[in-house]
């Protein structure tokens, strides 16, 4: 995967990292993909220098210089556009360019709450009622896109 999207595959891919805090909670299974030969302290750096506990200044600083903010940018973007409603619980890989420029960048997974689906603790994923096709057939991403 990391080599289709043109990274390195020497980085280091975070699985299910979710809400990036220090205690590495995710509703998914946190887990590091890459470089497990190495402990968890680039995430612990980036979690630590994004905290809510550091002062503001402290915070933008370290955004401007772990972050790839462009890519940070247009994923944010793109997984509001789509509705994307489960990203920062557990479905959204985080890959660091270990060996070439260091910065963090997100990658999606798991996007099967996208376009306004939707999943609660007594109905499973499905299609809120005003998106739904009108159409008896399978809704493909085709159609999702043709709805809009």
């Amino acid at each position: 995967m990391l080599a289709r999207l043109g990274y390195d595959p020497n980085g280091a891919l975070y699985k299910a990292a979710g809400t990036v805090t220090t205690d590495m909670f995710s509703t998914g299974v946190f887990e590091k993909r890459t470089r497990t030969f190495e402990d968890n302290s680039d995430y612990l750096a980036l979690a630590t220098g994004i905290n809510e506990a550091r002062g503001l200044g402290a915070r933008r600083t370290n955004i401007f210089d772990l972050l790839d903010l462009p890519n940070v940018v247009n994923y944010l973007a793109v997984a509001r556009i789509t509705s994307e409603n489960d990203d920062v619980w557990a479905n959204m890989s985080l890959y660091r360019d270990t060996l070439g420029d260091k910065l963090w960048r997100i990658i999606p997974f798991d996007l099967n709450l996208s376009w306004d689906s939707f999943f609660t603790a007594t109905t499973r994923a499905s299609t809120a009622p005003s998106r739904r096709p009108t159409t008896p057939a399978k809704a493909t991403p085709s159609m999702a896109v043709r709805r809009f």
